[in-house]
């Protein structure tokens, strides 16, 4: 069976967290989304897992109670580690925020199950993900499967209208263009292959590679564009 999140990023963390730090605006675009249709009070609180480094946190109100929690060390030795299905050591919940990480998980029905149990009765689980028919996952599957030690191979949500929803109450269904921006094209490679883990070291191939699985990589008043998208799902608790 493939690995799930925890052994690849137990692995690869580091590496994520590096291209991040390194390129902290980057991914912008993806952060700002989750919440594009929300409206918060001041005493909401945000359980944000998988968090990595709790990049989230830059996107935030002041006021937001932020709960960031990670179930590998692999990121930062400061990450707050819990077991997904055990106690995450947070209050219940307004918004339980899975921002690009249900692809990792086999059992996305069990993963959303126990999201959900975080949050308080109206409280919103946020899923952000790569669509299961986006050039995007053929990407990450071919190219970067074929060179990166974990491998990748995807278990990507079901398309809009799928069985698979009916037992939840759904309010936000969109694929969204969240586009990465860096100052050159040699930037944009150099993060992607941190961010994956990559066993290259010319920027360029990874360029290439993204345009060869339909993955436009533009320039655009002074930036390298690459047009990322995720999928962006809300589910309320009833």
């Amino acid at each position: 069976m493939n690995p799930e999140y925890k052994e690849i990023f137990d692995k690869r963390g580091g590496s994520y967290h590096a291209a991040m730090r390194a390129f902290p605006h980057a991914r912008r675009a993806e952060f700002e989304a989750v919440f594009a249709a929300t409206q918060f009070t001041e005493s909401d609180v945000i359980i944000d897992i998988p968090a990595g480094g709790a990049y989230l946190l830059e996107y935030l109100p002041e006021y937001i109670r932020y709960f960031p929690r990670e179930i590998t060390p692999g990121f930062s030795k400061d990450a707050m580690l819990v077991n997904w299905s055990g106690d995450w050591e947070a209050p219940l919940a307004d918004h339980v925020v899975t921002l690009a990480a249900t692809h990792h998980f086999h059992d996305h029905a069990r993963a959303i199950d126990r999201a959900l149990a975080a949050l308080r009765p109206g409280g919103v689980l946020h899923l952000a993900d790569v669509d299961v028919e986006s050039p995007v996952g053929a990407f990450l599957d071919g190219f970067v499967g074929a060179h990166t030690p974990t491998g990748h191979a995807g278990h990507y949500l079901p398309p809009k209208g799928d069985a698979f929803y009916i037992p939840y109450q759904i309010t936000r269904h969109k694929t969204v263009a969240t586009p990465w921006r860096f100052s050159s094209k040699d930037d944009a490679g150099r993060f992607c292959i941190a961010l994956f883990g990559l066993q290259l070291d010319e920027p360029k191939r990874v360029i290439d590679a993204l345009q060869q699985y339909g993955i436009d990589v533009s320039e655009e008043d002074g930036e390298a564009v690459i047009d990322w998208r995720l999928t962006y799902i809300d589910i309320v608790k009833v």
